[in-house]
């Protein structure tokens, strides 16, 4: 399962984090990178008027971007990589230059590339598909720390029995980095049971309310059902009830029939007819958005 990730090197915010070139010995290579930096200075410019609106500042920031890149600039490198890869406007979203400039950066030490490398590898994403180079990536990844690497490896150990418990291991990793999925990932496993971990109802609820408070409103949901019948923690209807608004709150489609029961039948809330009569035609709402 690959999930999507939010676009870490979308503008504007890959200008503002990135910061100046590193310190390169001998005198040829340092001209360079400061004609590099030079260049870079002026796509920074160009990206806060894209920033501000100004979509014409667009090309100029994309060639004063490439121009960096090609004399060595790490941060150029970076920017150029998520400019192909997510793709904007007057840039085509292109794979295969992309997959270029991740591996430029990666090889400067930029290390959320390896992640990117990973994704493309695995996906076939303007390069042959090859779980092989994919882990070996995420594998670099996950040891530098990059939680998304380490939920993709999680996901995929778990389904080997040889490598179940290396899973887990990155599963657990990758929760304790606020990886939300990965978090509601390890309580649906706790909760139901898998490879050689049998149902353990409070390691599950642990999980599920950890993926929660990361904002995840499956978590939400499932959290909030489990305090409202004390099923792997203390029985407690208002938190539940709590829980079940949030995800409610999201549009999550069970937590608002859910939400309506509450409502109706006073479980850790008041009774409330209007306020169930209005989540009833917000569940209608929803419902007719769905796809037949």
């Amino acid at each position: 399962m690959m999930k999507s990730i939010p676009a870490i090197c979308l503008l504007p915010l890959i200008f503002a984090s990135c910061g100046d070139a590193d310190k390169t010995s001998g005198k040829e290579e340092q001209t360079l990178l400061a004609k590099g930096q030079e260049e870079f200075n002026k796509a920074k410019i160009e990206a806060e008027k894209v920033k501000q609106g100004a979509e014409e500042a667009m090309a100029p920031m994309i060639e004063w971007t490439r121009k960096a890149a090609e004399k060595g600039h790490k941060d150029a490198q970076i920017a150029l990589s998520g400019l192909y890869y997510f793709g904007r406007n007057e840039l085509p979203r292109q794979a295969e230059k992309a997959k270029e400039w991740f591996e430029k950066a990666a090889a400067q030490g930029w290390i959320e590339a390896r992640y990117y490398l990973g994704r493309m590898y695995a996906e076939g994403d303007g390069v042959k598909r090859d779980m092989d180079e994919a882990l070996r990536q995420w594998s670099i990844a996950a040891q530098g720390g990059i939680a998304e690497a380490q939920y993709q490896l999680g996901l995929f150990y778990i389904q080997g029995k040889e490598t179940f418990e290396q899973g887990i291991y990155w599963l657990k990793q990758a929760a304790n980095g606020t990886v939300a999925d990965a978090s509601l990932a390890l309580g649906k496993i706790y909760a139901n049971g898998l490879g050689p971990i049998q149902p353990q109802k409070q390691e599950a609820a642990k999980w599920y309310r950890q993926a929660a408070e990361y904002g995840n409103k499956q978590g939400q949901f499932i959290y909030g059902l489990m305090c409202m019948e004390g099923a792997g923690t203390a029985k407690d209807e208002k938190q539940g009830f709590s829980y079940i608004q949030l995800a409610a709150g999201q549009d999550y489609l069970p937590a608002v029939h859910q939400l309506i029961r509450c409502y109706k039948e006073g479980i850790g809330t008041p009774v409330d007819e209007d306020k169930a009569r209005a989540w009833e035609q917000r569940a209608q709402e929803l419902e007719a958005r769905q796809p037949e």
